[in-house]
């Protein structure tokens, strides 16, 4: 038949939306034949076309729906928490750095001093100070990272200019280099300890004791040895005890430059963790510290570098990755804080 001819040379199915194939099938069933046939042959192919033009498929797009992702806020300690689980993987570094820091003839090297410690005191000696580690990130950390996302603007369409960011950051890491400085002192004494002659270590049991300890052996006032030192009291220097020395001060600026990097500030770094770790009178001023220093060459202020850059690295990724992922499960949701603001 002229139809099965014409559906069989696969002309596709027409319809009233497609008037271009009703007009070609028409033309090629005309041409079949004429008359009574002709016009049957029209019909019959019509009726076949449009009912396989009912039944084909409905060729649709699926309709993807997109998945609601919940924005969230850190809270206020989730930085210090991030910071401390960090600490746990890059403390053996900050050793390391403070006990090259600490050393006047700067004999030692990274690998026979981390050979030394192991296989004399073992493995574990590399966690010396841990818990005033962990103190000093949970009080330093929590204060930088609480002031700051408690300055910065909650809605991310609010304007936080490059200017505002700067100033953000820099007062949130003074308060935080503020509050975390005795717990730093405690951590670069127990650090260092185990360098010590046995009579000359300070054997403190945890971060906790050694505040208490130097509260009460170094202090005359109640914070004045957490930020000198160790030196209060017994300074060549008498004045008025309610102000600052200048060894107060310089600990206090060593530490609200901290967030410039450990690499840009560490020749202070060397000053402050000389002077932290010092015996009361083993330095009369800063200018004696920097001399003291200076003895061992220029290189004497840049001690401990490598482990100090390759500590900063990984501290900084973990601390991230943590503050990430700890945002997401427990932060506030968007909604909610603004809701709460």
């Amino acid at each position: 038949m002229a139809t099965s001819g014409v559906l069989s040379a696969g002309n596709p199915p027409s319809s009233p939306s497609h008037p271009g194939i009703a007009t070609q099938t028409d033309a090629a069933l005309s041409a079949a034949g004429g008359g009574a046939a002709k016009g049957q042959e029209l019909r019959v192919g019509r009726e076949i076309i449009g009912a396989t033009t009912k039944e084909a498929p409905s060729l649709k797009s699926p309709t993807i729906e997109k998945s609601l992702v919940v924005q969230k806020n850190a809270r206020w300690y989730h930085g210090g928490v991030a910071s401390a689980m960090a600490c746990c993987f890059t403390h053996p570094f900050d050793l390391v750095k403070v006990q090259l820091q600490t050393q006047q003839d700067g004999k030692l090297k990274i690998i026979p001093l981390t050979s030394s410690i192991v296989r004399q005191h073992g493995f574990l000696a590399l966690y010396n100070g841990i818990s005033a580690s962990l103190l000093r990130q949970l009080t330093y950390s929590t204060a930088r990272f609480g002031v700051y996302e408690a300055l910065r603007p909650k809605d991310s369409s609010q304007s936080f200019s490059f200017l505002m960011k700067c100033a953000t950051a820099g007062a949130a890491g003074g308060i935080g280099g503020l509050i975390g400085a005795p717990a730093d002192l405690i951590n670069v004494r127990m650090q260092n300890d185990s360098k010590l002659p046995v009579e000359a270590r300070r054997n403190y049991k945890n971060a906790v004791e050694g505040l208490v300890r130097v509260l009460r052996q170094e202090v005359l006032q109640p914070f004045e040895g957490l930020f000198d030192g160790g030196q209060s009291g017994y300074s060549d220097d008498n004045r008025p005890a309610g102000l600052l020395r200048p060894s107060q001060a310089f600990t206090l600026g060593v530490w609200t430059l901290r967030p410039c990097g450990d690499h840009d500030n560490l020749p202070v770094d060397v000053l402050k963790t000389r002077m932290q770790n010092s015996r009361p009178g083993q330095y009369k001023s800063i200018l004696h510290c920097v001399q003291e220093v200076a003895k061992s060459g220029p290189l004497g202020f840049f001690k401990g570098y490598i482990p100090a850059f390759v500590r900063l690295g990984p501290q900084t990724i973990l601390t991230f990755v943590f503050l990430e992922q700890i945002r997401l499960r427990f932060g506030i949701p968007v909604a909610d804080a603004k809701k709460s603001s």
